[in-house]
């Protein structure tokens, strides 16, 4: 009977944002067992005790355990309204993460990335992680293994890696293909000529050459003419409503450096062409991934270059993030100035500030089975971030009393006392004792009137620096966070600055990397001697 209360509490519980409910429970366990009617009374208690027991556990823990007794009831979880199914056949699902190794992973990825993931582990099948890496201007050797990590940190597991450099002799020869077939021309027009033209809809003089000659011209881009003197366009439609097909550019001149590459290629391919080549030389079956790409452009090219299989495309409106700095540029800009530390400052949403200040991975996936992915603009707060983080790292958190701007109390006729303190309100994480005399720390905007030391008993402030015990009954009034003569110096690091104080002995024992709860301050995650604020 246990196992089978235990196995629909765990599913209500991963459902309902890791919390079950008893009332959900009789009527599953009646519709797989009728005969359990007249007894259902009877099992109530029991059905409450399973029930407080799934809800002591993380979300991980629920997860485990129920893969563990009832793992196809786990797949019904996973199929929630938040993924829609996917289109076409799924029979051999293959997806794709493809960053650009030009800075780190920001929030918008941990989304993007997730959602494939999510698709690839509901239907057995498996991922690429692609770098779209031919921009040799906007490559960086130490963003392939940032992206990596970051990636790893996320818990999604990749099955298959290439750089899009290694595809660059392949590119060449689909490029002489669409050259030789007459779908494409080498444009010798100033850039700013190019772009004029394509809002005017009009077709530049280059695009009545003869396919030998831009089978020549293509061949003197590689060492005949110089970065901006050439490029290779794609004939496309110019009076086309739809920009993308107005002859976009395919490859271009670049002499700068690639960090993997050095000098050793010069001719440099699109977005758009390699997207089209690399879908289909992968496999990929389906383009999970948010609407501002031109899809119909991609089909369009892949089938010019012969390729048979087109493959399904789940577009999506991009999450918006509500005050969100994700721009590389913009990021750079405020390193330089020293508005922020690096890439991993708490003000900022790359992956490495997120996992610093200790947003859990989980967090995203919990998000975007609540949101969905839809057509309609998505706006995402800060405050829906946190309060998905808040469920994850709640049930699992030490308590601890820290005291910012902390001011010096001497309580007169304080009784000495040796408190035991849970670590955690469920008290499923031990306790920890702190012994009192008379002498306290507390927050500098506390220390006023009567309050209540949290936990301890009640004092009446009668000057500055100074107050009286007050009794130890019950009342309607502030309770305090305090630290004894027996403290440790902490430093908390929040968006907007450092918060010195003081914390309780005891913190001096929380692991690097470990998050905590310091009591009506918020959740911190210890990181180099630090503290880094997460959230309430």
């Amino acid at each position: 009977m246990r196992e089978l209360i235990l196995k629909y509490a765990l599913k209500n519980a991963i459902t309902h944002k890791g919390a079950a409910r008893v009332k959900y429970i009789p009527p599953k366990l009646l519709r797989e067992r009728p005969g359990l009617r007249s007894k259902i009374k009877e099992i109530i208690p029991q059905i409450e005790k399973v029930v407080s027991e799934v809800n002591s556990m993380s979300a991980d823990e629920q997860v485990v355990m129920l893969k563990k007794i009832a793992p196809e009831m786990l797949e019904k979880v996973e199929e929630r309204e938040g993924l829609p199914p996917l289109p076409g056949d799924t029979s051999n699902v293959v997806v794709r993460l493809p960053p650009g190794p030009e800075k780190y992973l920001h929030i918008g990825h941990a989304f993007s990335f997730m959602i494939n993931y999510l698709y690839a582990k509901r239907y057995k099948g498996k991922v690429w992680l692609r770098f779209e890496d031919t921009n040799p201007e906007r490559c960086e050797v130490e963003f392939y293994d940032a992206i990596r990590e970051s990636i790893r940190w996320l818990g999604i597991k990749w099955d298959r890696e290439k750089n899009e450099t290694d595809s660059m002799d392949l590119y060449y020869k689909k490029a002489r293909k669409l050259i030789k077939d007459g779908n494409a021309y080498v444009c010798t027009c100033d850039v700013g000529s190019v772009r004029n033209l394509r809002r005017l809809r009009k077709e530049c003089g280059c695009r009545s050459r003869d396919i030998g000659d831009n089978a020549d011209l293509w061949e003197k881009m590689f060492s005949g003419f110089k970065q901006g003197e050439a490029q290779l366009r794609l004939r496309g439609d110019m009076k086309s409503d739809d920009a993308s097909f107005r002859d976009p550019m395919l490859f271009r001149i670049n002499d700068a450096a690639h960090c993997l590459t050095g000098k050793k290629y010069r001719v440099w391919p699109g977005y758009d062409f390699t997207n089209a080549v690399e879908d289909s030389e992968c496999g990929i079956t389906h383009v999970v991934r948010s609407n501002e790409f031109a899809t119909a452009l991609h089909k369009h090219i892949r089938g010019l270059l012969g390729y048979k299989k087109q493959p399904e495309y789940v577009e999506y409106t991009r999450y918006n993030i509500i005050g969100a700095i994700t721009k590389g540029r913009v990021i750079r800009e405020m390193i330089r100035t020293g508005e922020v530390s690096g890439w991993d400052d708490p003000k900022l949403v790359t992956i490495p500030a997120l996992r610093r200040r200790g947003i859990m991975p989980q967090t995203f996936e919990r998000l975007i089975y609540d949101i969905g992915i839809t057509k309609s603009r998505t706006n995402v707060t800060w405050d829906k971030i946190t309060s998905a983080n808040r469920k994850i790292v709640d049930p699992v958190s030490k308590r601890y009393f820290f005291v910012p701007e902390p001011v010096k109390i001497d309580v007169e006729d304080a009784p000495r006392r040796t408190v035991t303190l849970a670590l955690h309100p469920d008290n499923k994480m031990g306790s920890r004792r702190i012994t009192t005399s008379g002498v306290f720390y507390v927050p500098k905007g506390d220390a006023k009137g009567e309050f209540r030391l949290k936990d301890l008993y009640n004092i009446k402030m009668v000057r500055r620096g100074k107050a009286i015990y007050h009794g130890d009954e019950l009342k309607d009034i502030p309770k305090v966070q305090w630290v004894t003569d027996e403290n440790v110096k902490v430093k908390v690091l929040k968006p907007e600055g450092m918060v010195p104080g003081l914390g309780e002995k005891d913190i001096s024992t929380v692991k690097s990397g470990e998050i905590v709860q310091f009591e009506r301050f918020g959740f911190c995650r210890k990181d180099n001697g630090i503290f880094v604020f997460c959230h309430r």
